[in-house]
């Protein structure tokens, strides 16, 4: 019977403690993704535990999903004002005199050039 690498043992639960060395990250990292991601933590006695088999699935998932795209100036200036509160009116909103910038210079604004 060969003896086998003690170094090589696939965990069934992740704690703080062998985290890093289980999936790379550490146990904050790692408690937040599970959280986020619906995964659960299991809390044993004072020690709390994830599930390897559903972490590992859920890392599987978040690994195949395409990377955000980079939003647009007009998308990130939408974005932006809807946060707080506002929302750019549209050409056809707009009064025959009243340009974007008009507009912007009215609430205190103006336009950056990149």
């Amino acid at each position: 019977m060969a003896k086998s690498d003690p170094t090589e043992v696939i965990p069934l639960t992740i704690g703080p403690r062998n985290c890093e060395a289980a999936i790379g990250q550490n146990w904050r990292w790692a408690r937040d993704f599970a959280v986020r991601v619906g995964v659960p933590i299991w809390r044993v006695g004072t020690k709390s535990l994830i599930p390897a088999q559903p972490l590992l699935q859920a890392l599987e998932r978040e690994a195949a999903k395409p990377p955000p795209r980079e939003l647009t100036e007009e998308e990130e200036r939408d974005a932006f004002l809807a946060r707080i509160g506002y929302r750019m009116k549209t050409p056809a909103e707009l009064a025959p005199d009243e340009s974007e910038d008009a507009i912007l210079a009215r609430m205190g604004m103006r336009r950056v050039r990149r």
